[in-house]
């Protein structure tokens, strides 16, 4: 390949080489994730027991419910329809991801039963629009409106997953339009009116250019959605991943219902027992699991009666420092625990 000029390269990493730099990159990708993953689910086990299994049925219908309905969101329709728009656009794109995989290995991929008809094209149109329109009322709320409840959250971090999830949609939409001018696209362009926006930015280049655009949006929409699998467990933003099982894992008690505390008074007296949590171990796994799983939305702050009276208090904040607390000092102990066991 020396000498050859930029789009001879990727043309050919997009035929005869593609699929095996794909795999590396998704086997690198899929590493990543798995170990931080692993550690996460390492220092969820450091937790006491917690009985979270019963009552099957009422936790399907939660995740019916508060997961893929997002009912406890859309009880606030503004923030509640950004958070929506998003998270609906991303289960959507799942297949156009799958698409982008399959063309990789071959062009004439097609996902099995619906793939290439006119109604997929729209929905996947339709709701990469919505993801757009998400992105841009998160950086209103963020950068315009700025509530006070987001003080203490991490928003610059924010600032990048939200960049992160306009490039991946964006990636998507100049994919489509290359793909219209090129008249390869998957769907009718008349199905998918957003793409067909863009579509005339491509008409005038001839087909070498066309090629070489339409390979660099590909692997470009492939290696952001790889990059955003490996970066998410490393990231402040867990409740993207572990929310779900937050969510099913829930208590399923009545609303209001206190626990009872189950206090040996003797080990009390004696010091072998503590009142509430003192370390890290005093948490249930569940409980660790909920530090995961905090947006750093501050709604839990700005309800809160005395933070509202000016008290420092920020239950948010404790949730926030529970987290650091949770990485900081589970790891040293899942290292003394591994150095013990080489002992």
């Amino acid at each position: 390949m020396t000498g050859e000029s930029p789009a001879t390269v990727l043309l050919f990493v997009g035929s005869a080489a593609g699929p095996m730099v794909l795999l590396a990159v998704l086997v690198l990708a899929v590493g990543i994730f798995a170990r931080r993953t692993r550690l996460l689910l390492r220092l969820v086990k450091l937790g006491r027991p917690a009985n979270r299994t019963a009552d099957v049925g009422h936790r399907v219908g939660a995740e019916a419910t508060v997961v893929l309905g997002q009912r406890k969101l859309l009880q606030r329709p503004g923030p509640g329809l950004m958070h929506a728009f998003i998270f609906w656009g991303f289960l959507v794109l799942l297949t156009t991801i799958a698409e982008a995989f399959g063309d990789v290995f071959t062009t004439r991929f097609a996902i099995p039963f619906i793939g290439r008809t006119a109604w997929l094209g729209f929905v996947q149109d339709l709701f990469m629009t919505l993801v757009l329109v998400g992105v841009a009322m998160a950086f209103f709320f963020r950068k315009v409106q700025r509530p006070e409840r987001f003080r203490g959250s991490h928003l610059r971090e924010a600032d990048y997953i939200l960049l992160w999830i306009l490039a991946i949609m964006l990636s998507l939409w100049f994919l489509n339009a290359v793909r219209i001018a090129m008249g390869v696209n998957e769907s009718p362009a008349a199905w998918t009116p957003a793409s067909h926006v863009l579509a005339p930015l491509f008409d005038g280049l001839g087909t070498g250019a066309q090629g070489f655009l339409e390979r660099t949006f590909v692997w470009t929409h492939i290696v952001l959605i790889l990059g955003f699998l490996a970066y998410i467990p490393h990231s402040k933003h867990l409740h993207i991943l572990v929310s779900e099982f937050n969510v099913y894992f829930g208590s399923t008690k009545a609303r209001g219902r206190l626990e009872p505390l189950r206090i040996d008074m003797e080990a009390l007296e004696e010091g072998e027992a503590t009142l509430g949590a003192a370390t890290l171990k005093d948490l249930t796994w569940k409980e660790i699991l909920d530090t995961y799983s905090c947006t750093e939305c501050g709604r839990c702050q700005s309800a809160c009666p005395a933070w509202n009276t000016g008290k420092p208090l920020s239950p948010k904040l404790l949730i926030m420092n529970l987290r650091d607390h949770v990485f900081e000092e589970g790891t040293k102990i899942l290292a003394a625990q591994a150095a013990g066991a080489e002992h």
